[in-house]
């Protein structure tokens, strides 16, 4: 489970880095909503995660399950729009 936590996490970030040095004015105020969004993209699975270690149960997390979903989701998004953008430019 840690290790699908952190290469998910890893992705997400490699997707914001990538978004982030495609922009063409990198101020400080870009880096920060950068990280803000970020943070709060990365929030549902770790609190999913954390909420797992702390009462586990023996049945199936749905809401583990559908955490990890909307990050993959959103990390998939975010890396083809980059890439899409890359190659449009």
């Amino acid at each position: 489970m840690t290790l699908v936590y952190i290469c998910t996490l890893a992705l997400l970030a490699a997707a914001h880095f990538f978004l982030w040095k495609m922009m063409k004015s990198k101020r400080a105020g870009a880096g920060i909503w950068s990280v803000l969004l970020f943070i709060i993209l990365a929030l549902p699975v770790s609190y999913a995660v954390y909420d797992n270690d702390r009462n586990a149960y023996v049945d199936a997390n749905i809401g583990l399950g559908i955490a990890f979903l909307f990050t993959w989701a959103v990390t998939v998004i975010l890396l083809v729009y980059g890439i899409v953008r890359r190659f449009i430019r």
